[in-house]
């Protein structure tokens, strides 16, 4: 059955195998620069509706002490991502599709950065810090664990099929 509204990936997914040329730069930039100064959309109250619900969930779920805070800036970033995307296209109203688009990029970028090994979504895995400084801080309490014990060896358990050895 087809849906009737594809998420954006889908969509993207579908247009990238169709050959097109791509906009040279310099007209991209002009283009940029003309809608940014000649339309200024307005969000609808439907629109408005899409974005309030996506952000209460993220509060509802993620808003407690220990995790990233889901704070007023992350509403205000979506209007303003949902209203640069209605001025791509040159509209003076934000459309339902336009916040839609927006969630489904606010939800991948989110999946991004906060994923687990698992594929869960933990906001309280994000620090501040990158992987490879997350690594770097791991391997680094590691170090500090073997000096502890006056051991280099760790022992990290494999499901049921045995034990791996690893020297920091």
């Amino acid at each position: 059955m087809e849906e009737e509204n594809p998420s954006l990936a889908h969509r993207l997914r579908q247009h990238a195998s169709l050959a097109s040329d791509p906009i040279p730069v310099l007209l991209l930039r002009k283009y940029l620069a003309f809608v940014h100064q000649t339309v200024n959309p307005r969000l609808t109250s439907e629109a408005a509706k899409v974005l309030k619900a996506f952000y209460m969930s993220l509060r509802d779920k993620y808003g407690d002490d220990d995790s990233i805070p889901i704070t007023m800036r992350q509403l205000e970033s979506l209007i303003r991502l949902s209203q640069a995307r209605a001025r791509l296209e040159r509209r003076e109203e934000v459309t339902v599709q336009d916040a839609e688009d927006i969630v489904d990029l606010m939800k991948e970028s989110l999946y991004e950065v906060l994923a687990d090994d698992m594929g869960y979504v933990d906001f309280q895995r994000n620090t501040g810090n990158s992987r490879s400084k997350q690594t770097k801080q791991f391997i680094a309490a590691l170090t500090r664990e073997a000096e502890r014990r006056s051991s280099a060896l760790f022992s990290i358990r494999v499901g049921a099929v045995g034990c791996v050895d690893a020297r920091t």
